[in-house]
């Protein structure tokens, strides 16, 4: 428990010496989030925002495909509704790319707050992290399959949930929950890419 955080009756630890699996006990942290139709495709750059690492490789028939000139964690961002309660991306990814979905903003007292999401960390565990990727909610064992669309959901309810679904799959699916962004306003969602290869956006839609 970290109630410095603000995370009540949550496991919050180092990933460079967690256990393989940590998550709540009573597995409320596995319930389904229905994940939204792609409603808006990529067919430019407009609206974007980019970190200096990220490379926009074009647009075509998968919609905007990404890749990170150094292997560190890039994104595009693009700012969304503070009231939104869901965003759901579909993404793919080829050549070793890991996807990445984030969110950023700044909390009522002004704190920067990040939160991201990665299905390939450490070991094949997916991860919902945030600050400095030092601590995580909780995280699962879980089978990422390059050149295969995922979709990737937060939702801000009682909780804040996350989840990959494998869309050929549905049992292919990992879950997170965490009280992460309080409050927070001018939210923008990160679309990212880390490792080599490249990853492909097919749209995303908030809700």
């Amino acid at each position: 428990t970290r109630d410095d955080l603000g995370f009540a009756s949550v496991a919050a630890f180092d990933p460079k010496t967690a256990p393989a699996y940590v998550g709540f006990a009573n597995g409320s942290d596995t319930t389904p989030v229905k994940p939204l139709e792609p409603a808006e495709s990529f067919t430019k750059e407009e609206g974007l925002t980019k970190d200096a690492n990220l490379k926009l490789n074009g647009f075509g028939a998968d919609g905007m495909t990404l890749s990170s000139t150094d292997g560190a964690p890039a994104f595009a961002w693009k700012a969304i509704n503070a009231k939104t309660l869901t965003v759901s991306v579909r993404l793919k990814s080829s050549a070793g790319a890991r996807p990445l979905l984030a969110l950023k903003g700044k909390s009522k007292d002004g704190q920067e707050m990040l939160a991201y999401m990665d299905p390939a960390w450490r070991e094949g565990l997916a991860a919902l992290l945030w600050k400095d990727a030092t601590h995580t909610a909780s995280a699962y064992r879980y089978t990422w399959k390059a050149d295969t669309w995922f979709d990737f959901v937060s939702q801000k309810a009682h909780w804040h949930k996350w989840q990959i679904i494998d869309t050929t799959n549905e049992k292919n699916r990992a879950s997170f929950v965490g009280d992460l962004l309080p409050g927070a306003q001018n939210v923008q969602v990160g679309l990212g890419v880390a490792g080599k290869g490249s990853v492909s956006i097919k749209g995303f839609a908030t809700k």
